[in-house]
């Protein structure tokens, strides 16, 4: 079977052609009727009939090219095209057989005086012209070739042509008889047809509008065995040549036909299909999403409080120094498990494709300064010295954040997993006019040729987890795929004793004039005793969870500049913002009875405390809750465990701008 074709269901085939064979039992039977009817001596009084089935060819063989041209097969494009070109030239070859052989009168009666002299030379090519386009068509599908359908129809013009040349060489068959030209062409068409027989039958099962080829032919066939017997065009063998030839054509029609609906039906099966596939597809990721959003909020819960509570014991200053040492593994292992929980939810994101980026122009200078001047802490804790050679005014296509992301991982782990005293050196340098390369070069170790092909699976650390370096594995494979989908590669170079060299090709937009750097201030990590505002503020948080009262209580005790109001219901919470009208209030998403959204909307209808601010403080990190909550009219969405400082950041910005 063809490599070109679809395959069909064998019970449905075998049904098929089932089908097919009691529609041809059916069309044999008409002919022998016909046969039977045009044997009668009086069969002359058709004499003119000849031309009709002719003309009733060429129109059912336009119309079967025009079928095939409308896309109602699941065949391969280019092979309907071939079947469409060799239909639609004999088509053109049977309307013009039959117009010669009419006697037109008046005006157009110019073609009358040479019909007698046209009309046998038309007839082989109206004869040979379809199985000759049916044969190469097929030899096409054999041969697993394609050839563009123009060639194949100057092909198949040129064949024509060269018929109808051939033909005017033969004897009329008005001074010789008809015998006369039949027996030289005859016997070729003949084979011809039965190789025709012979080789779509055995490709039946790749379509079955090719059993339909097959069937057709074995008529066209016993039509033309009956014009080796024809001495006359209007003598009964030509009649019942005629006539077969035009139940062969209504033949394929009527398979036809049932071949479009039959594929019309599994198309619309296939789609069905398609729907519920995605359906369900969308249900899993629905599913997923959903977990993961859970499983993120019930992670980050405790650890707000494991956080939030070790930020706050920093500025007791009356802790020991043992116990500040304790402090600090604690808020270590806490920020390590953090990381963790981020990495892995990423990681999720990643391989399942939700992950969204927002791919824009980005001045990678920018990004770079930024993810150094993160990364010169953790290096100076390990007297490595970072080297950094820039291309000043680089524009690239990326997701910003995403990208500092990339960049900060490959640089922790050049640090991380360098030695004490050692250095790194980041370069950036266009590559060629579509792509940008970030190198990141290391001092460490190195990583043995035989394991590199273990560097980017997840969990992966190639045993680095016997070193006591702080990891997860994951990193590398999140920042491969993240650059990957950005339409960049990650590569990798390494000796062992040497060092490692991470690689980041990224599409390149433009290099431009630099442009002036601007210093970033960065969040004050001293928690504030007082602040310079005069005025005391009234604040509410709406929260049910004890833990998480007690922190943010904790937290804004120390701030006499702010009075937090506790409320563990929503319902409590609407009545406390209506009665003390609050400055700003703090609100969970998580709450029972009432969502955060739901006491958002409730505070908005009440026409006293509309216009406080309301920032959100949940353990709802996911990207998707986050735009749905900026969405919802949060003033700002502050993500468990807490940043301590950025809070009160966020709060004090908020009353500023409110009191400005």
């Amino acid at each position: 079977m063809s490599p070109n074709l679809n395959n069909t269901d064998t019970r449905d085939t075998v049904q098929r052609q089932s089908g097919n064979l009691r529609i041809f039992s059916g069309f044999l039977l008409t002919y022998v009727l016909v046969i039977l009817l045009f044997s009668d001596t009086g069969a002359e009084k058709f004499s003119e009939l000849h031309r009709v089935f002719d003309a009733s060819n060429g129109i059912l063989s336009l119309l079967l090219a025009l079928f095939l041209l409308s896309e109602q097969y699941r065949i391969q494009p280019n092979v309907r095209k071939y079947l469409a070109i060799g239909f639609g030239f004999a088509a053109a070859t049977e309307i013009f057989h039959a117009l010669i052989g009419i006697e037109l009168s008046g005006w157009l009666n110019w073609m009358g005086s040479y019909s007698n002299t046209l009309r046998p030379t038309t007839w082989p090519p109206s004869a040979y012209v379809l199985p000759v386009a049916l044969a190469w068509t097929y030899w096409l599908i054999r041969r697993n070739t394609t050839l563009r359908p123009v060639l194949f129809a100057g092909g198949i013009t040129l064949v024509t042509v060269g018929l109808y040349l051939l033909s005017l060489k033969l004897p009329n068959y008005m001074d010789t008889g008809i015998l006369g030209i039949q027996r030289p062409t005859q016997a070729p068409l003949l084979l011809l047809l039965l190789g025709v027989i012979m080789a779509y039958w055995r490709e039946r099962h790749a379509h079955p509008l090719f059993e339909g080829i097959a069937l057709m032919a074995v008529l066209l066939f016993l039509s033309d065995l009956f014009m080796l017997f024809s001495s006359s065009p209007h003598e009964k063998f030509a009649m019942m040549a005629h006539a077969g030839k035009f139940i062969a054509y209504i033949l394929l029609h009527t398979i036809q036909m049932r071949v479009a609906a039959e594929d019309s039906r599994a198309r619309a099966l296939a789609e069905q299909a398609l729907i519920a596939s995605n359906e369900e597809a969308n249900r899993a990721n629905r599913a997923k999403s959903e977990f993961l959003s859970s499983m993120s909020h019930e992670l980050r819960t405790p650890m707000n409080a494991i956080l939030g509570f070790s930020q706050l014991m920093q500025y007791d200053e009356n802790l020991s120094a043992e116990n500040r040492d304790h402090l600090q593994e604690i808020l270590k292992a806490g920020e390590h498990l953090l990381g963790l929980i981020n990495e892995v939810l990423d990681l999720a994101k990643v391989e399942s494709g939700r992950i969204e980026l927002l791919i824009e122009s980005v001045e990678l200078c920018s990004v770079m300064d930024d993810c150094l001047n993160i990364a010169s802490t953790l290096a100076a804790k390990r007297d490595i010295k970072i080297g950094y050679t820039a291309l000043r005014g680089a524009v690239i296509r990326a997701d910003r954040m995403r990208l500092k992301q990339a960049i900060l991982n490959l640089l922790s782990n050049a640090i991380k997993y360098n030695r004490i005293g050692g250095n790194v050196k980041v370069k950036v340098n266009n590559k060629n006019s579509t792509h940008l390369r970030i190198d990141v070069e290391d001092t460490g170790s190195g990583i043995p040729a035989a394991r590199m092909g273990e560097l980017f699976q997840p969990f992966n650390r190639l045993s680095a987890e016997n070193s006591g370096t702080e990891g997860t594995g994951i990193g590398l494979t999140i920042t491969r795929r993240i650059i990957e989908l950005m339409g960049g590669t990650v590569e990798v170079e390494s000796e062992v004793g040497v060092g490692s060299t991470f690689s980041i090709e990224i599409p390149l937009e433009s290099i431009n004039q630099p442009v002036p750097a601007q210093k970033s201030s960065s969040v004050n990590n001293v928690l504030p005793e007082q602040n310079n505002v005069s005025t005391q503020h009234t604040l509410l948080y709406i929260e049910d969870n004890p833990a998480n009262l007690r922190l943010v209580a904790q937290i804004f005790s120390k701030q006499k500049n702010f009075k937090l109001l506790s409320a563990h219901t929503p319902e409590l919470g609407i009545e406390l913002a209506q009665v003390h009208h609050p400055d700003l209030i703090l609100l969970d998403i998580n709450l029972p009875g009432m969502d955060g959204y739901q006491v958002l909307k409730a505070l908005g209808d009440i026409e006293s405390i509309k216009n406080v601010p309301v920032i959100a403080v949940t353990a709802n990190a996911m990207p998707s809750d986050v735009a749905r909550g900026k969405a919802a009219g949060f003033a700002a969405y502050i993500t468990k465990p807490l940043d301590v400082a950025l809070l009160l950041k966020v709060v004090e910005d908020i009353i500023q701008s409110k009191t400005n």
